[in-house]
C-alpha cells in the first residue's frame, strides 16, 4: 500500500492536510482516488466512473470553481454524503446530513417529499460571493403542481402574498408546473420572474447562474430564453439544503417545503461561463450513463 498526502487545494482550501491509504499502483487520479477511499466503493464501474468525472472536470476546467461536489454514487447514505471535492467526514468539508424520509440506491438519493432533506453544511452568505455562484441538480424524478424547490434557503418573508411560495434566494425553484410548455422561475427577492420553455418539467440537469446580478438558467448545457430583467440577488446567511428550503419564512426557522426528488448529481460553485455550463452537462450525463442511469 502507499499513502498520498493531497494538498490543501485539493481539500477545497479547507488548508488542513489528510492522507489516504490508496492501493500501490493506482492509476486513478489521486482526487478520485481520495474519494474512492473515502467512501469505500469497490465496484469497479463505479470506480471507473468517478476516475473519469474527475478527470472530465480538470479537462474542462471546472474543478478548480467547484465548493461541493454530490455525485450520489454507492447506492447507500454513507457513500452518498460525501463532497467529492473534499471527501473528509467533516462537516467543514460539506458533507450531507441526511434528515427524515430518504430511499438511497444506485440511482441516487431519494427524499420522501414529506419531511426529506439534506444539509449540505455550505453556509451561502459565508463561503459563496453574491457576484459569482452557481448551483447545479440533476433530477431524475418528475413532479407535478405548483412549484418545486431543488435546493435553497433564504431570509425573512420573501412572498409578496402570504398564500405565494416563498422566494428562495440563490436556489433553483421551479413554479407553474402544471403546463409542460411554461414554467416560471422565481429567483430572488425582487420577486422576479424568468419564463423559461421546455417540454419536459422537473428530469435532467438544472443549472442556475449568477455573474455579477446576471442570472442565466441552463437545461441540460442549453441556456435557456429568460424573460424579466437582471437584478441584485443576495444570498442567504443560511446553510442550503436540498429537497427542502432551509427557511427562516412566515415564523419557520428550518426546513420547509418538502420535494420528493431523486438526486443524481448537484454542484455547488463559483460563477461558470456558458462553455463550463455545458462543459459541466457532458461530464455528468457520461457519469449518469457509465452508470446506467441518465435520463
Amino acid at each position: 500500500m502507499a499513502i498520498y498526502t493531497l494538498t490543501a487545494a485539493q481539500l477545497n482550501g479547507q488548508g488542513i492536510l489528510n492522507s489516504f491509504v490508496i492501493p500501490a499502483g493506482s492509476s486513478f487520479d489521486p482526487d478520485a482516488q481520495a474519494f474512492i477511499t473515502a467512501t469505500g466503493i469497490t465496484n469497479s464501474t463505479q470506480q471507473n466512473a468517478i476516475n473519469q468525472l474527475v478527470l472530465d472536470f480538470k479537462s474542462y476546467n471546472l474543478w478548480s470553481s467547484m465548493n461541493a461536489i454530490y455525485p450520489f454514487v454507492g447506492g447507500t447514505a454513507t457513500t452518498h454524503k460525501y463532497n467529492l471535492k473534499d471527501p473528509r467526514d467533516l462537516d467543514a468539508a460539506y458533507r450531507l446530513t441526511f434528515n427524515g424520509g430518504w430511499t438511497h440506491s444506485t440511482n441516487g438519493a431519494q427524499a420522501n417529499g414529506t419531511n426529506g432533506y439534506a444539509d449540505t453544511n455550505l453556509n451561502a452568505a459565508t463561503v459563496l460571493s453574491n457576484a459569482s455562484y452557481n448551483y447545479s441538480v440533476y433530477s431524475r424524478t418528475q413532479l407535478a403542481g405548483n412549484y418545486v424547490n431543488f435546493m435553497g434557503a433564504s431570509n425573512g418573508n420573501d412572498a409578496p402574498n402570504p398564500e405565494d411560495p416563498p422566494i428562495y434566494e440563490g436556489s433553483i425553484t421551479l413554479l407553474n408546473l402544471s403546463s409542460l410548455t411554461d414554467i416560471n422561475i422565481y429567483y430572488d427577492v425582487d420577486q422576479a420572474v424568468y419564463k423559461v420553455y421546455d417540454s419536459s418539467i422537473t428530469t435532467g440537469m438544472f443549472n442556475v447562474n449568477n455573474d455579477a446580478g446576471a442570472i442565466t438558467l441552463y437545461k441540460n448545457g442549453v441556456n435557456q430564453t429568460l424573460t424579466g430583467g437582471n437584478v441584485a440577488v443576495y444570498l442567504p446567511n443560511a446553510n442550503i439544503y436540498l429537497a427542502a428550503n432551509n427557511s427562516k419564512f412566515n415564523g419557520v426557522d428550518g426546513p420547509a417545503g418538502f420535494y420528493g426528488i431523486q438526486y443524481g448529481f448537484t454542484t455547488i460553485s463559483s460563477k461558470l461561463t456558458g462553455t463550463q455550463a455545458s462543459n459541466l452537462y457532458t461530464a455528468v450525463q457520461a457519469f449518469q450513463t457509465t452508470l446506467g442511469r441518465q435520463v
